[in-house]
């Protein structure tokens, strides 16, 4: 059995992005954190962040030039696709295509969403500058959306952190669903710190933070 994940679901929504190594957090956790919003056809920068979900688009030549527009207004760090499973979400099956047609300039770096490591290592060999990996807070949303339990996925995390470290790529986990499940409810502060913690073992030391549905 595949577990591709990527439908990209639980990478939506509010986010709130921490990078260790600034004031101190909750629950011993040191970094600083920006909010940034991303959607299908909303396109909003904050902190020079830019993230870009490309699902309606069926052909690389659209997404490449919407790229390229962004990079040319100047804009830093651009999520311009998705390492999933290309029988989970066709539209997406071009992304090393994309990534190798890109045009690269000085301070512009390239990130894409792997939801497990053989969307790592893809993600690695097309050359991208960073992988978002995702895991979601709710066990019932994490099964829907990546075809995985929790513990499973923190299995995947691992893989993914050990080959982004060796082929020198950075590496930010995203955690989605971190505040309220649609099938669970309210997600209780403690388990979303617990995951941060157990990705920190790993040597995760950036994440970004989701509400994804909406509700915070």
């Amino acid at each position: 059995m595949e577990r591709n994940g990527g439908d990209l679901e639980g990478h939506r929504g509010q986010h709130k992005h921490q990078r260790e190594g600034g004031h101190r957090g909750g629950a011993g956790l040191q970094g600083h954190a920006h909010g940034l919003h991303r959607g299908r056809r909303i396109f909003r920068s904050e902190e020079h962040i830019e993230r870009v979900a490309f699902e309606r688009f069926e052909h690389a030549s659209p997404k490449l030039d919407f790229v390229r527009r962004l990079a040319a207004a100047g804009l830093r760090e651009i999520e311009a696709t998705s390492f999933v499973s290309p029988r989970a979400i066709p539209q997406l099956a071009d992304a090393s295509e994309l990534l190798a047609a890109l045009p690269r300039h000085p301070g512009v770096d390239y990130r894409a969403l792997a939801p497990n490591r053989r969307g790592a290592d893809r993600a690695i060999a097309a050359g991208v500058d960073e992988i978002v990996g995702l895991i979601t807070s709710s066990e019932t949303y994490n099964r829907k959306n990546s075809n995985m339990t929790i513990a499973e996925n923190l299995v995947q995390v691992g893989e993914m952190a050990d080959a982004a470290a060796a082929a020198r790529v950075r590496f930010v986990m995203a955690l989605s669903v971190s505040t309220f499940c649609p099938y669970e409810g309210e997600i209780p502060q403690e388990r979303v710190l617990g995951l941060v913690e157990r990705m920190r073992e790993f040597g995760v030391r950036s994440y970004s933070l989701a509400t994804s549905v909406g509700v915070a």
